[in-house]
């Protein structure tokens, strides 16, 4: 695939969000995507925050709302990225966050 152009990431890593159903992104990000828990889900996302660290992800913590944030910086736009934090993300068990 080379490359993920830089405005084209924010649009992948919103999808893999989304894909999680304990997961939603907040607004309509342009560039930089900020994401929370469902309430339904029943999650701290600070502790799923933990969980990405643990993956070596480093996002950056919000308030009012509690969320994450995920800076889309040129490294990030590298091939396999995005793909590797989708990976991150996916359930090992179907409707459950990996391993919270």
């Amino acid at each position: 695939m080379g490359v993920i152009p830089i405005l084209e990431s924010p649009k992948a890593l919103r999808s893999a969000i989304e894909a999680q159903p304990e997961l939603r992104v907040l607004g309509d990000p342009f560039f930089n995507v900020a994401f929370t828990t469902t309430e339904e889900s029943g999650l701290d996302i600070f502790l799923v925050n933990d969980f990405l660290a643990s993956r070596r992800w480093r996002l950056n913590g919000l308030q009012r709302p509690a969320a994450v944030h995920f800076c889309v910086t040129r490294p990030n736009t590298q091939d396999g990225v995005v793909e590797q934090f989708a990976a991150d993300l996916r359930p090992r068990e179907p409707g459950h966050l990996p391993d919270l």
